[in-house]
This record gives C-alpha cells, sequence and structure tokens, in this order.
C-alpha cells in the first residue's frame, strides 16, 4: 500500500515528537508499505527550514527525512481533482471546505493516485469522508 503523508504528521516525524509517529512509520515501513509525500508537502517543509533561524540544521533534518520517502510531483490532473472537489463540496455544502488548502490539494492527490493517506480528524470529516478517500489516522498511539 502506499501511504502519503500530511503535512503536520511530516513535521511530528522530523521533529521527534510524539514519538509514536516514527513506531507508526517504522512499522508501516516493516510491512512493506511505500511512503510517499506530495512535492506540495516539501516545498512548505522547505520554506520553513530556509526561514528558520537554524535553516542549516532544519534543512539537513529534510534532507535526511526525504531520503526515506519518495516525493511525487503535483500535476495538472491533481490541481483538476482539488478543483473537482473544492467545487464538489461547495455546492454540496453551500461553502468552500474548511480544511486548510494545501490539505485539500494534498488529499486530491493520494484520492488521485489511490493512496491512503495519514491525516488530522479535521480534515476527515471534512473531505475524507465525503470523498471516499482511505485514511489511517496516526495520531494516537494505539492507531494502525
Amino acid at each position: 500500500m502506499k501511504i502519503a503523508l500530511d503535512l503536520k504528521t511530516v513535521v511530528g516525524l522530523i521533529d521527534g515528537a510524539p514519538i509514536h509517529l516514527r513506531r507508526h512509520m517504522d512499522e508501516a515501513l516493516a510491512r512493506g508499505d511505500a511512503l510517499v509525500m506530495s512535492s506540495l508537502v516539501l516545498h512548505e517543509l522547505a520554506y520553513q527550514a530556509m526561514a528558520s533561524d537554524q535553516a542549516a540544521r532544519r534543512l539537513a533534518q529534510l534532507d535526511a527525512f526525504i531520503a526515506q520517502v519518495d516525493v511525487v510531483p503535483w500535476t495538472s490532473e491533481d490541481a483538476l481533482t482539488a478543483a473537482r472537489m473544492r467545487a464538489d463540496h461547495e455546492i454540496r455544502m453551500g461553502h468552500p471546505p474548511r480544511a486548510d488548502p494545501s490539505e485539500v490539494l494534498s488529499a486530491a492527490q493520494a484520492l488521485n493516485n489511490d493512496w491512503a493517506m495519514i491525516s488530522e480528524d479535521r480534515l476527515r470529516d471534512v473531505t475524507i469522508r465525503m470523498l471516499g478517500l482511505r485514511s489511517i489516522d496516526w495520531s494516537a498511539p494505539d492507531a494502525d
């Protein structure tokens, strides 16, 4: 299975907290799951690292992390899927998705590529349930 890592999860994995994230990641890799990360997530992580007062250290941590995952480019097909998701949600609900736009973009790419996605409950409620996107919740120490 391919598992897409969202921004919050990757930040937690790089920072080492909460510690159970690393256990979930190690278990997924041991099962043979492939971990993927959108190039959009990489962009945000690189920006945060470069804007940090510890840029060299943060960029080195990012380099070490991305060596463990497959960074997948954002495509025009992903953009169209995200636009359709947002428009469908607005038509059905009468307002745009309440999830952060970057979460919607990541969810669209995961949906487009049939990946399961590590997610927060907010994203699950707003996007995943409505779209049938497979998700895995690593937010709790005992999550699967």
